[in-house]
């Protein structure tokens, strides 16, 4: 048996918060509810949404606008991630991770291509 995870609740609005992004069913540059209407639906308080909502702000999932609300800016955190480090990265360093990409890519094609 497995023991049973305790998370906290914010760590618990996170995980559904996320899972909502990641399913599409707030896709990228859409508007999320509102802290009070996140609040009711999963019945935990506006303090423990703010700070789900910080959080995943700080990944890059979300971006909020002062007055205006809260955005999903991504739908990946591992995304953000790497685009983050390719951002900070020389240029010569992204070029060379590049090639040897596209090498691979060329070789996998070239296994996998068919008559049609």
């Amino acid at each position: 048996m497995k023991k049973i995870e305790r998370v906290s609740l914010v760590d618990a609005v996170s995980r559904q918060l996320r899972d909502r992004i990641a399913g599409g069913h707030w896709p990228v540059g859409q508007r999320l509810p509102s802290e009070g209407e996140l609040a009711e639906r999963l019945g935990v308080s506006r303090v423990s949404i703010r700070a789900a909502v910080h959080g995943l702000a700080q990944m890059g999932l979300l971006t909020t606008r002062q007055g205006d609300g809260t955005y999903v800016a991504a739908r990946d955190a591992t995304d953000v991630a790497i685009r983050r480090r390719l951002d900070d990265a020389p240029d010569g360093d992204v070029l060379e991770v590049r090639r040897g990409l596209d090498i691979l890519a060329a070789g996998l094609a070239a296994t996998r291509r068919t008559q049609h």
